[in-house]
């Protein structure tokens, strides 16, 4: 899930997606932390993320609880703020504290390698992801 910005001129992959196209082989609801960690044994999934009025404010290096928020491009809705995230997988850092490994279209600078770490237990009670995550196995089209 590369962010590819298009606008810049020098920019030497422009549409680089153009010419691919991928398939959407259907979705599954994923309910729960263990639905959710199966899922990622075998996909990436993509999560709908619903981020309360609060947590507006919470970006660029902010901390909530022992989480740091890096929320930089917002989708706009008339009830609330929404934004895709894909998750790439899941671990537990050396002091026991579990988390989910995630992919967006923040920019690389914001994040450690493009990549960011979200606990698992604030994500779900935050931003109430368990009751938005859908499982979508994606393959190339021919």
């Amino acid at each position: 899930m590369d962010c590819i910005d298009w606008y810049q001129d020098d920019y030497k992959l422009i549409n680089y997606w153009s010419t691919k196209k991928i398939e959407i082989l259907g979705w599954h609801h994923l309910n729960g932390e263990q639905a959710i960690i199966a899922a990622l044994n075998e996909y990436s999934i993509t999560a709908s993320v619903k981020v309360y009025p609060f947590l507006r404010g919470l970006h660029q290096g902010k901390t909530v609880g022992r989480m740091r928020f890096h929320i930089g491009f917002w989708v706009q809705t008339i009830i609330h703020v929404m934004h895709s995230l894909l998750l790439m997988g899941y671990g537990v850092d050396a002091e026991g504290t579990p988390y989910y490994i995630g992919k967006g279209c923040w920019g690389v600078d914001r994040w450690m390698n493009d990549y960011i770490r979200v606990l698992r237990d604030v994500l779900s009670y935050f931003i109430d992801i368990e009751g938005n995550v859908y499982w979508r196995p994606l393959v190339e089209a021919n």
